[in-house]
């Protein structure tokens, strides 16, 4: 068993995007500049504002634009993410689970049908 040493060098916070409520760009601070920039509800001209703010995120923005440019990093992304999910679905379902017990039990059957001939 492993033990976890705790640090109060490290904090975690959640925040739900959904619940968080989107205000004047220009009163901002940097968090909910991020918040803005990662949130769906935030149109293409407040991302452009919040570049002109935030040296960071005009920098991600650079990043994401050479990015979606490139067809080989698109397909790249999108095969690594249906992997995820395919391994993500494949140990979840309790259909694999059966699949893989009748498999194992495959041999057994085989053997049992083959001593009846």
């Amino acid at each position: 068993m492993r033990k976890h040493k705790l640090t109060d060098d490290l904090e975690i916070h959640f925040i739900e995007l959904p619940k968080w409520h989107k205000g004047d760009i220009e009163k901002m601070n940097r968090l909910d500049h991020w918040l803005a920039y990662l949130s769906p509800k935030t149109t293409n001209e407040e991302r452009r504002r919040l570049a002109m703010k935030d040296p960071a995120i005009q920098k991600v923005m650079e990043a994401e634009k050479v990015f979606l440019a490139d067809p080989n990093c698109i397909t790249a992304y999108e095969q690594h993410e249906k992997y995820l999910r395919d391994m993500a679905s494949m140990t979840s379902t309790p259909a694999y689970g059966r699949k893989q017990r009748s498999r194992e039990g495959w041999p057994r059957l085989s053997g049992k049908l083959t001593a009846m001939r």
